[in-house]
């Protein structure tokens, strides 16, 4: 079973760019991983995934886990970092923080103005879509077996 937030699916808004696939029976979710954190802080966050790309020394592309490790903050439903990138096809990856728990699903780059943050330039980020208590709830409310 899957289900996706009705006001991404009919209205695209980005802070609703999440999903939710439920495998029950046949894999129980909270034993798949360590779990997930909610309202995440700015930390130390990788991100690794199969793109569509080789990876940096990979023989072959779609076959190989590549990815980052690096500074992220927190800014509203975002995890946003200008030092982790990414390629095509790693989007919905997970952005893991301390003990490999998950702190956000990746959603791409982003570009904003912030003076304070960047000075005269744009602001050029990788994000992720922060796990909060809107989505904790979302995922609480699909998963029968969480």
């Amino acid at each position: 079973m899957w289900s996706v937030p009705w006001g991404f699916r009919y209205g695209q808004a980005s802070e609703l760019d999440y999903a939710v696939i439920d495998t029950f029976p046949c894999h129980a979710a909270p034993r798949w991983r360590s779990g997930y954190l909610v309202d995440a802080d700015s930390g130390t966050y990788s991100l690794y995934g199969y793109p569509g790309e080789t990876c940096p020394g990979a023989p072959y592309a779609d076959t190989w886990q590549c990815g980052m490790t690096g500074p992220a903050e927190r800014n509203d439903w975002r995890i946003e970092s200008q030092h982790i990138d990414s390629f095509e096809g790693q989007s919905g990856g997970p952005w893991l923080g301390t003990g490999d728990i998950l702190a956000a699903n990746h959603s791409g780059y982003i570009e904003y103005f912030d003076f304070f943050k960047c000075g005269f330039d744009m602001c050029r980020r990788n994000f992720g879509r922060r796990i909060d208590g809107a989505y904790d709830q979302f995922i609480r409310d699909v998963s029968f077996d969480y």
